[in-house]
Formats: C-alpha cells, sequence, structure tokens
C-alpha cells in the first residue's frame, strides 16, 4: 500500500533508493515502518502518573542518559509515553542498570499488563538487558504505553528502577 506523503518523503522501491520529500506526489510503502523497531529512550517519558522521576546524565549508561525514580521509590511508581504503534505483535528490549534496591517492571500498552521485567540484582550491574516476546497489540493507534513499578523481588529491598530505553521490534500480525 502506498501513501501520499510531503513530510516523510520516501523509498523507490523498485532500486531501494530513499527519496527526500518534495511535493505531495512523494509516495512510499507503508509496509517498511512495520519491520522497523521503535525505540523508546527513558528520558524521553511524557509524563509522570506517580513518584517522583527524574532525567539524569551517567558516563557508565547505554546512552549516557536514563530515568530514574531513585530519590523515592515507591509501590506503584509510574510513567507513561505517548506513541503510534501500529497493530501487530512484539518482542520488547529493555536495556537498564540492575541492583539490589530495584524493583519488577511492568510494561502496559493502554493500561493493560503486558509484560514484566525483573530489575533486581545482588550488585550494581550496568546496561543490563531483558526482553520479552509475545506483546500483542491488536489495534493500531496513538496508545499511552506506561511503566509501573507493582511489584518487586523477594530479595530486593525498594521499587527503584534505572531505566535506558525500550526497543519494540515487530514480529508479526497481532493474534
Amino acid at each position: 500500500m502506498a501513501v501520499k506523503s510531503t513530510i516523510y518523503g520516501g523509498t523507490d522501491i523498485t532500486n531501494g533508493v530513499v527519496l527526500p520529500a518534495v511535493d505531495w506526489n512523494d509516495t512510499f510503502d507503508i509496509t517498511l515502518f512495520r519491520q522497523n523497531p521503535i525505540v523508546i529512550l527513558g528520558f524521553t517519558f511524557a509524563s509522570v502518573i506517580q513518584g517522583t522521576w527524574v532525567r539524569a546524565i551517567d558516563t557508565n549508561r547505554t546512552l549516557q542518559t536514563h530515568v530514574n525514580n531513585n530519590t523515592d521509590t515507591a509501590v506503584n511508581d509510574e510513567i507513561t509515553w505517548k506513541l503510534w504503534l501500529p497493530e501487530g505483535t512484539y518482542t520488547a528490549v529493555v536495556y537498564f542498570t540492575g541492583g539490589p534496591q530495584n524493583g519488577i517492571m511492568h510494561f502496559e500498552i493502554d493500561t493493560a499488563d503486558k509484560a514484566t521485567f525483573d530489575t533486581y540484582t545482588g550488585g550494581t550491574t550496568h546496561a543490563s538487558i531483558g526482553s520479552s516476546s509475545s506483546i500483542n497489540n491488536t489495534s493500531s493507534g496513538l496508545k499511552d504505553f506506561d511503566i509501573k513499578m507493582a511489584t518487586k523481588n523477594g530479595s530486593s529491598s525498594n521499587y527503584r528502577l534505572e531505566l535506558d530505553l525500550v526497543v519494540l521490534i515487530r514480529t508479526g500480525d497481532s493474534t
């Protein structure tokens, strides 16, 4: 399916050349976007639902920036991003710093719990990576993508989170 765009330009499918947006008649194959990952930078959150969240810079991080709730962690601390999410099944890859005070991240799309990631480790562990597959999104549209610290590992002393980024990779149609 091709659509008109004066913002995005397009790709000439016959030879793979990327074209700049020049006029209303530029086209591109919208299915190309279905295969590209969606990168959510931790520090770009849209709003705080609960808790005290801060954007911070740290050279030990994957991108040298992150978001955390270090100063005042509590059960159900939550932040949200607004993003356009096409229908489909996704794998989420999460980059974070693990630690002994860290909780379990609950990923929600429009308030539906989709995946969990335990960020507890015995000591500080920079560049930790977690993944979860089969995250189902049944309809395309603008979504609230939330992370809530609703639970914690039995060995953890708190609900802390130090998030670098999340990558959503579309793996197929919704189920």
